[in-house]
Parts: C-alpha cells; structure tokens; sequence
C-alpha cells in the first residue's frame, strides 16, 4: 500500500520518500498527498534538515525574524537550526526568513554544509558560479554530490 496517492511504487523517487515518512521528517500535504513536484519552502527544508542531523527537540522560540510569528507551523524548527548555527539570523537582511518562499539551491548547499560541519575549502565551478554568495559553502556541498 502507498503513502501517498501521487507516489507510486514505480515513481522514481519512492523509496526516499518512503523512508522520510517513516522516520517523520516528512508528512505530506494533506489527504495522502506528498506533491512530488512541488517545490521546498525554506520552513520545510528547515524542518527536514533539523530532524536530519537529529537536532529534532523543540527550541523556544525567540522574535528573531520579523515574518515567523510562533504560530507559524515551522517556528520551532526554524528556531532550533538558529540555535545549532544552520541558519543565519540576517542571511536575507531586514530580519526576514521569508518561511514560504522556495527554497534555493545556493542556500540549501550552505545549510547541509553548516548542518554537516563540513570543511568550506573547495574552488567552485558551476555555470551559475558568479551568482552565488557563500562559494566555499556552495563548493563544498556540490564536492560532496548533494
């Protein structure tokens, strides 16, 4: 039996998605659905990043970015990667997280690299290379395949 309606056995992506649900990083979106396709906010790659790197406890929350309300559904763990140094408190300026815009790949490369304590010595050469702020964090994440 699926998980999810709109992931089937033959999808390429079932098995990652499969273990994700079972360890509880990820839930779906509702009704059985998971949306495949659908692009990651930077409130749910906080949250899958968090349990990720076993960090899942709650944090307290603390008024640091003007657009995350306690409220919001991820506060806690976006509030938790602060406390651990995955997130920046003014990486977008104007103390704004921007919780349901998508995530990029530049920033998802910076916080796998803090999230892993990773070195950041590593010369990056991807087209978009001139575009990207945090290189030795962007390189080091692109030097270990993710």
């Amino acid at each position: 039996m699926n998980l999810f309606h709109d992931v089937p056995e033959s999808h390429a992506q079932y098995d990652p998605i499969t273990e994700l649900e079972e360890l509880g990083y990820v839930i779906g979106v509702g009704d059985d659905y998971f949306k495949p396709d659908d692009m990651t906010t930077r409130a749910e790659f906080a949250k899958m990043l968090i349990f990720a790197v076993g960090k899942d406890e709650k944090a307290e929350y603390k008024k640091i970015f003007v657009d995350v309300p306690q409220e919001h559904w991820a506060s806690e763990y976006i509030m938790q990667a602060v406390e651990v140094g995955v997130i920046g408190t003014d990486e977008l300026g104007n103390n704004e997280f921007r919780p349901d815009d998508y995530i990029d790949r530049e920033t998802a490369a910076l916080w796998i690299s803090r999230a892993m304590g990773v070195s950041l010595e590593a010369d990056i050469s991807a087209a978009d290379a001139e575009e990207i702020t945090y290189k030795a964090e962007a390189a080091t994440a692109l030097d270990l395949g993710l």
